[in-house]
């Protein structure tokens, strides 16, 4: 198991009882009553279930779908609580309240002040609801067993985007103010108490939003998926670097990603969200885990509504989503973490992850907005263009080097145009989206072959970065924002071809031994080329194939017409996460649509011929940048790719002998 028994801590209210539903047993769904319910039911402790499955072991469960009744249906802005398996649902003013066996009961205009997106709340030690509406309002608790409302005017709090609120195990609430404030203080004796300001790595409500207690009297907080952690009894942060543990992914705050913590373990639940199928689970023992079967919806929806339920029957994860109209649940102890010697990213998905492991891993994540990310393939390593830095990622070991000791270039961090690419013998060219500067990079020697570059690679502190000669495309002009920029690069016997300015549409050859840029040429009318879909240059070792949101093209270096035929590809691919790679033995292109699509296109080049395959990648893909390459190794063929989404995931599935990639 993930962790034994022994180390998890049981919450004394939740341990004695499992409470009884909000109604009275054999309501009718949409039911209204008054605000006083059923008093507890009291069953015997119980050792609560482990977080999941070990990894190695298959998944037995699926998720449950149970789909909302008609009379069951709202509008507002949701929490979900849950007690034991009875669920509440906050809303508005109003509670629906879901049992154990499934019953509902309505509960209208029962809150003292409407449930917002500036809303907080979590269950409270004695079993009670603790809701801090937010706007100045006073915080209030609500009692399940009575229907009592208690005033908390301490917490009449500013609350922004993301507000967090948790009790600690002496049940003193605290309460994070969100939009990316580090505000926050706990009640104490009735009366509010500033506390030393929250120091993680990104403000509670920058991305994501998340505020647990912990065992050993310690508190949880992030803003993204660096995870700080408080010291109750010494009443400080450490460093920012002194992280709790890093996430897989970013919970999207308000755009589907949520957290909910299970009472009996403390592990912390959360989904992905932005349309994704992703969630995971942050244990008590500082890890983290991917965790299948995944969603079977993607998930967008703006609440607060994922919960564990604890019933003698088993525990369960539990979502609501007002956009499809229903409940998914899932058995705890049915999930599998995606681990390192169980790297399945899905139930019967064709591809691994290859970096599950949560130390030593791959920890970048592709992220939108903060974190655009390329990368280049260079047998057996991978270079990834992050931030200020190219890294270098050893394919099969995942050996890395540490995030700020790669290969430094320039003083700004990448952005959407950024592009790099690989000569094919010794040089990685590199282009940051912003300015005009233009590095190359030298990580090997001349004298080191490919099948020597594992053995004996150049120290990263003694690999070449130098400057070449600006872009012409915007010599001389400030930096600015890259955004809605969009960049495709490739390297051909030539020397390095590429497209940067949309408005200007001109193909640009960069001739390295004279460190010269010349404009080639200009795109044909009717050749898309934009600052929103996808555009990749690829050379086949004769052509230059241009890919560009549904076209394909050749171009022809020194020749005298050019441009050659165009085809309309049957898909279109996004700028947002659209990708392809060359896969050489069979002269294929495949192309990641991106955009949040799990979809992959696939061209064969000998006769232009493509086919789309829907749903082929486990989940979706996005985030600007170039992530994808095939890697033939040892008789095999693979397809890898870094999927972005704000996620740390690495897939790769092989291709090889494989009739589902081919065209016909």
């Amino acid at each position: 198991m993930l962790f034994e028994a022994r180390n998890r801590t049981i919450l004394p209210a939740v341990a004695m009882v499992v409470w009884a539903t909000a109604c009275a047993r054999g309501a009718s769904a949409g039911q209204q009553g008054p605000a006083k319910v059923s008093a507890p039911t009291p069953v015997q402790a119980r050792t609560p279930q482990p977080v999941g499955a070990r990894a190695g072991q298959p998944t037995s469960s699926t998720w449950e779908r149970i789909d909302l009744p008609p009379e069951v249906r709202w509008h507002e802005h949701t929490h979900a609580l849950a007690i034991g398996d009875t669920v509440w649902f906050l809303h508005g003013q109003d509670m629906h309240v879901r049992n154990g066996e499934g019953k509902w009961r309505a509960l209208p205009k029962v809150l003292p002040a409407p449930i917002g997106p500036f809303a907080a709340s979590c269950v409270d030690r004695a079993g009670r609801l603790l809701v801090v509406p937010g706007g100045n309002a006073p915080g209030f608790t609500f009692d399940p067993r009575d229907g009592a409302l208690t005033s908390i005017p301490a917490l009449a709090r500013p609350t922004q985007r993301g507000a967090m609120v948790c009790v600690d195990d002496r049940n003193v609430p605290y309460l994070a103010e969100g939009g990316r404030e580090p505000a926050w203080g706990r009640v104490v004796d009735g009366a509010w108490e500033d506390l030393p300001k929250v120091a993680t790595v990104t403000p509670i409500g920058a991305y994501s939003a998340g505020l647990f207690a912990m065992p050993e009297d310690v508190l949880v907080a992030f803003g993204d998926h660096h995870v700080g952690k408080f010291f109750v009894a010494k009443n400080e942060w450490p460093v920012k670097s002194d992280l709790f543990v890093q996430l897989g992914f970013r919970p999207a705050l308000d755009r589907g990603g949520m957290c909910a913590q299970d009472p009996l373990t403390r592990a912390v639940y959360m989904t992905l969200g932005k349309g994704s199928r992703s969630f995971g689970v942050m244990t008590p023992q500082k890890q983290f885990f991917h965790l299948r079967p995944r969603l079977p919806i993607q998930l967008s929806d703006p609440d607060r509504s994922l919960w564990i339920t604890n019933a003698p029957s088993g525990d369960r994860l539990n979502l609501l989503s007002r956009e499809h109209a229903a409940i998914l649940s899932i058995p705890i102890a049915g999930l599998t973490p995606i681990g390192v010697f169980d790297r399945i990213a899905d139930t019967d998905s064709r591809f691994e992850v290859t970096n599950s492991r949560t130390v030593g891993s791959v920890g970048d994540l592709a992220r939108e907005r903060d974190s655009t990310c390329s990368l280049v393939f260079v047998p057996p390593y991978v270079y990834i263009q992050r931030k200020l830095f190219v890294r270098q990622v050893d394919v099969e070991s995942l050996r890395h080097s540490p995030p700020d000791a790669g290969y430094r270039y320039g003083d700004q961090f990448v952005d959407e145009g950024s592009a790099l690419c690989f000569d094919g013998d010794n040089a990685i060219y590199v282009y940051n989206g912003i300015t005009s500067r233009f590095w190359r990079l030298q990580p090997f020697t001349h004298q080191q072959q490919p099948d020597q570059r594992a053995a004996t690679p150049v120290p990263l502190a003694d690999a070449l970065v130098t400057e070449l000669a600006p872009i012409p495309e915007w010599a001389g002009t400030a930096p600015r924002d890259g955004r809605g920029r969009n960049t495709a690069t490739a390297a051909c016997g030539t020397g390095i071809y590429a497209l940067f300015e949309p408005t200007t549409r001109r193909l640009w050859r960069y001739d390295p031994p004279v460190n010269r840029w010349t404009a080639e040429t200009i795109l044909p009318a009717g050749v898309p080329f934009n600052r929103i879909d996808g555009a990749q240059l690829t050379w086949d070792g004769e052509r230059l194939w241009l890919c560009s949101k549904n076209v394909l093209i050749d171009y022809q270096p020194g020749s005298v017409d050019g441009f050659g035929e165009r085809t309309t590809l049957p898909f279109t691919f996004s700028q947002d996460g659209g990708t392809t790679a060359f896969d050489r033995a069979r002269g294929l292109i495949y192309v990641a649509i991106g955009g949040g699509s799990r979809d992959l296109g696939v061209i064969r080049l000998r006769d232009r011929k493509a086919r789309l395959l829907t749903d082929f990648f486990p989940d979706v893909v996005s985030v600007p940048g170039h992530r994808m390459f095939v890697y033939d190794r040892n008789g095999a063929t693979w397809l890898h790719i870094f999927r972005g989404h704000d996620s740390a995931e690495y897939w790769r599935t092989k291709v090889s002998g494989d009739g589902e990639l081919k065209v016909d």
